[in-house]
């Protein structure tokens, strides 16, 4: 068991269920859990899939610099719409540990666990913090 899953796990069964909402600060997504203010955070690497289909990831995310970026970041910003409200149907652990967050209607949020190993993996990709 990854060390996410053994930290986390427990608060995301006490998420589950629950409505939340979803934020977005450039590439990085908050389910942010209005009941009491917890939420789940995300950070790159993550891709954004409907019944299997990629939808977008992290790596798609406009740059600032680009040219026309408010427009590109809203289009981009478009595909999160279905979850601006939804709830977590479930979660689960894909064979390497990876996170995989369901919504309503066959959205899912997959991101990588975290390799603690790896020197350039100096934080968690991911977490979830609980205010009760």
């Amino acid at each position: 068991m990854s060390r996410d899953r053994d930290n986390y796990e427990h608060r995301l069964q006490q998420l589950k269920g629950k409505t939340f909402q979803r934020c977005l600060a450039t590439n990085s997504v908050k389910f942010l859990f209005h009941h009491d203010n917890s939420y789940i955070w995300i950070d790159p690497p993550w891709r954004l899939t409907q019944n299997g289909q990629e939808l977008t990831s992290s790596d798609e995310c406009p740059i600032h610099t680009e040219a026309n970026y408010k427009e590109q970041f809203k289009s981009w910003c478009d595909h999160f719409n279905p979850l601006n409200t939804s709830s977590l149907v479930d979660y689960r652990f894909d064979w390497d540990e990876s996170l995989i967050l369901e919504a309503e209607e066959g959205y899912e949020l997959e991101t990588e666990a975290c390799k603690y190993d790896d020197p350039d993996s100096w934080y968690d990709h991911w977490y979830v913090e609980l205010k009760t």
